[in-house]
């Protein structure tokens, strides 16, 4: 045998061997498994109502008030979603248009120079931020309740002019997901737009 036909001989047999054990490979059990877990998400979502307000008056309107005069309005938040929420509201007031100054019941019921509308809210329960919003400072679990206020009072230093106009109070109300956001109200994220929900 010539040395050139070994040579053939040897490197066939090498490849014969690498093709035994690719196939050896290739013999082996093999087997896999799928897990797929379904994730279904909560969510965050509110009813504003006025329980009493509307009941009293259908038509949303209250008229022959006078000076001095309370009224009830009683903007009632509910948390209808699945997961708790933190809470914020804006209330403006306006009189013919023109933004009227809005205050707490404690700080200006005894002052017979109080010109400004004031409300029952509870002053120890929400926080005026520096963006105009009242922040409720508990979370408002799934189905709780939440009244923001139960009347409003008309300044009694008004005078026949100032309460000849249309004074307008609008509430909206705005919730954000609480869990995994923040432990306190301060520190949870509210981004710039949220689609309010709002009463007038």
């Amino acid at each position: 045998m010539t040395k050139k036909k070994k040579l053939t001989l040897i490197v066939t047999c090498v490849a014969l061997v690498a093709a035994i054990a690719v196939g050896g490979t290739l013999a082996w059990f093999t087997d896999s498994k799928d897990v797929t877990n379904t994730v279904t998400f909560g969510n965050v979502k509110i009813d504003l109502t006025e329980p009493q307000f509307s009941q009293n008056n259908p038509n949303n309107t209250i008229s022959n008030v006078v000076p001095g005069q309370t009224i009830t309005k009683d903007p009632t938040i509910r948390n209808t979603g699945n997961n708790p929420c933190w809470i914020r509201v804006k209330i403006d007031a306006t009189l013919d248009g023109k933004p009227v100054d809005l205050a707490f019941k404690n700080d200006v019921a005894n002052d017979p120079n109080n010109d400004k509308v004031y409300t029952d809210m509870e002053k120890g329960n929400w926080e005026k931020g520096a963006d105009g919003y009242f922040y409720w400072k508990s979370r408002l679990d799934s189905n709780g309740e939440l009244k923001v206020f139960n009347e409003a009072t008309i300044p009694g230093k008004w005078d026949n002019d100032t309460a000849k106009g249309e004074l307008k109070i609008t509430v909206k109300a705005e919730a954000l997901q609480a869990t995994n956001n923040g432990n306190a109200y301060q520190e949870a994220k509210w981004p710039d737009t949220v689609k309010p929900a709002s009463q007038s």
